[in-house]
């Protein structure tokens, strides 16, 4: 499982920027 964080300086949404994203990834290294 790994957890990346895109965009954490963006703690308030404006105009050009949205809320925090985080990605999810849950596919098994081979």
């Amino acid at each position: 499982m790994e957890l990346i964080f895109l965009g954490t300086s963006a703690v308030v949404p404006t105009r050009t920027r949205n809320v925090t994203a985080i990605l999810l990834n849950l596919q098994h290294p081979t």
